[in-house]
């Protein structure tokens, strides 16, 4: 190789190229490690199996934020979480009332939407959401076929796909349109994450940043939609599984689900009981006390179905 227009190619010369030329790769490795990396080959072997945070929307169990303002209209009904955003300008950002303990975990959920206005507008999941309100990642569809991928980086968003003049969407043939559900998902394991639509892989990403962080559900401005299913897995052997029993007490395992019905049971024959005794005391006190007036008492509290 010959260099020319620098030096003569003595032993000093070669000394510094060798210096420089060793600093630029350790700059460029370390650039490597501080960013963000996206690749076209899944990083995450890891196999997810034990549920550790899951809601149908069969019910509301206190756990997502229910409001209706100006701005939000968020209800659960008829098996779905709907929500919609009508502030035009902003995103908002629903969390549940859990907290995910895993570093390695699996999310899933499946969004209809219904529909979305403007080149902001998107819905999806948020994973990795960091306490302090400092950092998260965002995916995201659209109504026009389009996904992409974001970050929180302390106050302001960093695209991580596309690019600027796209506002970081991208065309995806595995999405599905408007009124049909899309699966999103999500798989992390030592700092690595892989990224699914409908089961179709889609891409991969390195980020060291965080080690844990909640997951929730991002509304984009002038957005409507459904979500039917919302899932965190983790691996069989992952102690954090334990952990959930002393960390998140609104969570339940599938045992308990079921010891609760039963408790429901119970409850709705004793509220049946209780409206006999009122009925056959409101005939008595009729009985004897003849023109006096019947005592009113008020209605057992109706327990949900």
């Amino acid at each position: 190789m010959q260099i020319t227009g620098i030096c003569s190619f003595d032993s000093k010369c070669t000394l510094r190229f060798n210096i420089k030329m060793t600093r630029a790769l350790l700059l460029f490795a370390l650039l490597m490690v501080l960013t963000n990396t996206l690749t076209k080959a899944q990083l995450v072997s890891e196999k997810f199996t034990d549920t550790i945070f899951s809601d149908n929307f069969e019910s509301d169990k206190g756990i997502w934020k229910i409001m209706s303002n100006g701005d939000n209209l968020f209800l659960i009904q008829d098996g779905k979480y709907l929500l919609q955003r009508k502030n035009p300008k902003s995103s908002y950002s629903v969390f549940p009332k859990w907290n995910n303990p895993a570093s390695a975990f699996e999310i899933t959920a499946n969004f209809v939407l219904e529909s979305t206005e403007g080149p902001e507008s998107g819905v999806g999941i948020i994973f990795m959401a960091q306490a302090d309100g400092t950092g998260a990642f965002v995916l995201e569809i659209n109504s026009k076929k389009q996904f992409r991928l974001k970050q929180l980086v302390g106050v302001n968003f960093k695209l991580l796909t596309g690019q600027i003049k796209t506002n970081g969407w991208v065309d995806s043939g595995f999405l599905n349109g408007v009124n049909e559900t899309n699966l999103l998902q999500v798989k992390a394991s030592a700092r690595n994450y892989d990224v699914y639509i409908n089961q179709n892989y889609v891409l991969s990403f390195t980020e060291l940043a965080y080690k844990t962080g909640n997951i929730g559900i991002s509304a984009g401005p002038s957005s409507k939609f459904l979500v039917d299913q919302i899932s965190v897995y983790i691996m069989e052997s992952d102690s954090s599984a334990q952990k959930l029993q002393t960390i998140n007490n609104v969570v339940l395992p599938a045992d308990s689900q079921a010891v609760l019905l039963e408790e429901l049971r119970v409850l709705r024959e004793e509220n049946k009981v209780l409206k006999d005794l009122i009925k056959i005391y409101q005939s008595e006190k009729k009985n004897t006390k003849g023109t006096k007036s019947e005592i009113k008492f008020p209605e057992p509290e109706k327990h949900p179905e």
